[in-house]
């Protein structure tokens, strides 16, 4: 399962994230909690340099170092919190951008709640201010005990989809 890559110090698992030599699995490709696996896939998502390629003998797939000033990735400007429902206590980043939170894995956010919408809400930041949209969601929205369809987000804010519960927290 894994590719040792220094005996004395580490292994890399097949799709290449460096371990302790002691480890049986790599948490990140064998996730054991529900929440776990869209973390695992965001995880993916976002390593710098990507996933080495599969390596049959030297270099040619070795993980490169790529600049982070290069990266062009826009800065985090707010959170989401699960308070509650399958993926409580984990915590989601909102870029200066739209952020689409659903069921679907064109989401930037992945919730795994059967009464989410494959597309449910987007969150947008601009000019500093942060407005949360329904896209025509199956079950509707609610923030903090309203419905919704579109509306100014503020810290401290509980939005609600499905049987989640989540807390926007600003930057």
């Amino acid at each position: 399962m894994f590719e040792k890559r220094d005996e004395r110090t580490t292994k890399v698992c097949a799709n290449g994230h460096v371990q302790d030599p002691s480890w049986e699995q790599c948490p990140h490709c064998h996730p054991k909690a529900p929440g776990d696996a869209a973390r695992a896939a965001e995880l993916k998502r976002t390593m710098i340099g990507g996933s080495p390629a599969p390596r049959s003998g030297g270099n040619e797939g070795a993980r490169r170092t790529v600049v982070l000033r290069d990266q062009q990735r826009p800065p985090v400007v707010g959170w989401l919190v699960a308070m509650d429902g399958p993926q409580k206590g984990d915590d989601y980043r909102i870029r200066d951008e739209q952020t689409l939170v659903g069921s679907g894995s064109e989401c930037q956010i992945i919730l795994e709640d059967q009464s989410i919408s494959t597309r449910h809400v987007s969150i947008r930041y601009q000019d500093g201010k942060f407005t949360l949209t329904d896209l025509d969601s199956s079950n509707g929205t609610e923030v903090n005990g309203a419905a919704v369809s579109k509306v100014a987000l503020a810290d401290g804010d509980k939005v609600r989809m499905g049987s989640t519960t989540l807390v926007f927290k600003s930057l």
